[in-house]
């Protein structure tokens, strides 16, 4: 049987069947501005509300994290029970996984987010150009492998958020979008 975890947003809720599913990892991709770390936050407090339980927050770009948002949308209980995890390198981002399938337990996580998941890949240094696609490839795999086992093992629901965003070199085709298929 699947748990299922109110978005708090009632009309995605109907959408979706019920809310987020336990266990399950979800993308949500979208341009700069359209919305993907407000539906994160409403998520994360509406699962700690819910669930009674932690939720957890990792931050992969300086500033995403706002702890005015969570004022704003819950109370202080929700707001004592989110944690926010920094992780600015891809290393830090992996050992985040690692160190919440140590620390918690299927009682104890009520959802978690990574926002953003593809950030550092596309930031990072190790991967300049389309020779780098395999290793970028292997250590994307690894990363989702060990959320996949988060999800599970905790029974817990999370958030990937993803940039995508118009092509500016193309002319007239403002409609194409790169990056989406970075996690394709």
């Amino acid at each position: 049987e699947l748990t299922q975890v109110s978005t708090g947003i009632d009309k995605l809720d109907d959408v979706l069947g019920g809310g987020w599913e336990s266990g399950f990892m979800v993308a949500l991709a979208g341009e700069t501005g359209s919305g993907k770390t407000q539906i994160s936050f409403q998520a994360l407090g509406e699962a700690v509300k819910e669930q009674d339980g932690v939720g957890v927050y990792i931050e992969t770009e300086r500033g995403r994290y706002r702890g005015n948002r969570l004022k704003e949308m819950f109370d202080e209980d929700v707001q004592s029970q989110v944690y926010k995890i920094e992780a600015y390198s891809l290393d830090q981002q992996e050992m985040a996984y690692e160190k919440l399938l140590e620390k918690y337990g299927p009682d104890d996580l009520a959802f978690v987010v990574v926002d953003s998941f593809t950030a550092r890949f596309r930031m990072s240094d190790q991967f300049t150009g389309r020779e780098d696609l395999p290793d970028r490839h292997t250590i994307m795999s690894r990363h989702l492998d060990k959320l996949d086992r988060l999800a599970a093992g905790c029974d817990v629901p999370i958030i990937l958020t993803c940039q995508i965003a118009a092509n500016p070199d193309s002319y007239g085709a403002s409609q194409t979008v790169y990056g989406g298929t970075l996690m394709h």
